[in-house]
């Protein structure tokens, strides 16, 4: 039986905001690697806003771009956990701490249940009502009254023991992110290879920033498109956009202009600045929307203001850390995205080919109900002897130019298949298959007959009442008509 305690920069453990627990829990946790990283970065990189880290798998693939995919995800829906969730938890932290590997936990403190210290530590500084938080466990103590380190970032004094049984108690329904046990944790090859998409297509990002940029030498080192900028608000024109469009259409390249969005600015004068500046109506337009760009509704706005002056716009460049910002509102509709994620600080370096982080970086999942396209993972790409922006788009530029242009869509024999099976069954007609039908002669294909149910059911709907209507009138009538005719009759 003993006590084990990672070590760790006990000087970084008090998060900088309130709403960074996750990020400084992910931050003391790489600090027991002998990784140091700043909380800002962390909250960027996870995705943390003002309401907190919505989920402890956000923590997880940030933890493993620094340690090697160790760190996997567990929750505990049940309240209280099972007996098997409860020891499958102390397996985890024991596992996890023996091989060097903190564990990020999420908890749920009620007043009635706040942490206590144990071990003579100091009980934390818990208030406020029910606590939604994120706590670094960094030790255990496995003797007959079990129990973990706490480096706890919201609250003084920022390290204690707990009870294990209580900390089982604060996890449910929420989860927690470990280093597996040696059994579950995945191998690796002794040279493994990076997975790679079956066809990975880079390009650049560039404006008047990177001025007197060799393009030709661009393309001959495999570069196949190229994002460049044309325009900000109603009063800029970069001036390098006519040399950039010029050279990359000559190459035979894919090109992109874009503009900057204001949102100080009038819609209507963007559109006519940006569609002036961009000489060429058969240029693909993208709209860059961050910093100044005001809210989902300007980008709309222009948007539309663009389209009605037959200039296509096929991407989106709304980083994720903006669309935070402006209250992760809903992206529907929108050209898909071109995102931004240049891994941890001070962001990769070097040859595209050579720190591209592969199809699984956070940078390619999407947001706002929209799919990421193209994926920009560097800002110091080293390309023509320059250090600029660099983007990937998983397919070859062929595809890349059918997404951008709408344009058809390479299928697999399978999915042709499929679409023509479709087809078939929505233009063939069929029989009716009334009870009363004379034949079988096809009458109608399935949308026809669709609408037509659809029909005889509204008329139906109002017929049908009307009908009753009369009858019941006419029943009404029938006594005196009755009485009528008696008298008459006599």
């Amino acid at each position: 039986m003993a006590e084990k305690v990672l070590p760790y920069d006990r000087g970084i453990v008090p998060q900088e905001t309130y709403y960074w627990c996750g990020p400084a829990s992910t931050q003391v946790v790489l600090s027991g690697r002998g990784i140091h990283v700043s909380e800002q970065d962390m909250a960027n990189t996870i995705g943390t806003t003002e309401n907190g880290t919505d989920y402890v798998g956000l923590i997880a693939p940030v933890l493993n771009a620094f340690c090697d995919g160790a760190y996997i995800v567990r929750t505990m829906p049940n309240d209280p956990p099972t007996p098997a969730q409860v020891e499958l938890l102390w397996s985890d932290i024991a596992a996890s701490i023996d091989a060097g590997y903190g564990v990020v936990a999420n908890i749920v403190a009620p007043p009635s249940n706040y942490p206590r210290g144990v071990k003579g530590s100091q009980s934390p500084a818990y208030a406020g009502g029910v606590v939604y938080h994120y706590i670094a466990l960094m030790g255990y103590d496995d003797g007959p009254e079990r129990a973990v380190w706490v480096a706890d970032s919201g609250f003084r004094p920022f390290g204690y023991w707990m009870a294990f049984e209580q900390l089982a108690s604060l996890i449910p329904p929420k989860g927690y992110t470990a280093a597996p046990s040696p059994a579950d944790r995945p191998t690796k090859p002794e040279h493994p290879a990076e997975p790679m998409p079956a066809a990975l297509t880079f390009g650049v990002d560039i404006s008047n920033h990177q001025g007197g940029l060799d393009l030709s030498a661009v393309a001959a080192e495999g570069f196949e498109f190229v994002i460049a900028k044309v325009s900000e608000g109603d009063y800029f024109r970069d001036p390098e956009w006519p040399r950039f469009r010029d050279e990359t259409l000559a190459a035979g390249k894919i090109l992109v202009g874009y503009h900057y969005v204001r949102a100080d600015c009038d819609i209507e004068g963007q559109a006519e600045l940006f569609v002036e500046h961009l000489g060429d109506p058969g240029i693909v337009g993208m709209l860059d929307h961050e910093a100044n760009s005001g809210g989902v509704d300007v980008l709309r706005a222009l948007h539309e203001a663009i389209e009605r002056r037959g200039i296509h716009i096929g991407l989106t460049y709304l980083p994720r850390w903006y669309w935070d910002q402006i209250g992760r509102p809903d992206l529907s509709g929108l050209p898909p995205l071109m995102s931004s994620h240049y891994g941890p600080q001070p962001g990769r370096a070097g040859y595209a080919s050579a720190i591209y982080p592969g199809h699984d970086d956070i940078g390619w999942a999407p947001y706002g109900g929209v799919p990421v396209a193209i994926f920009q993972f560097s800002e110091r790409g080293l390309v023509a002897g320059r250090s600029i922006d660099v983007d990937a788009f998983q397919g070859t530029p062929d595809q890349l130019r059918n997404l951008l242009t709408g344009g058809d869509i390479d299928m697999t024999p399978e999915q042709e298949r499929m679409l023509v099976e479709v087809h078939r069954e929505l233009t063939q007609q069929y029989p009716s298959r009334s009870a009363h039908r004379l034949n079988d002669d096809p009458v109608d294909t399935l949308a026809g007959i669709a609408l037509n149910v659809d029909g005889r059911v509204h008329e139906a709907s109002i017929d049908v009442p009307a009908a009753l209507g009369r009858i019941e009138q006419a029943l009404a009538d029938l006594p005196a008509k009755i009485a009528t005719a008696i008298r008459v009759g006599q």
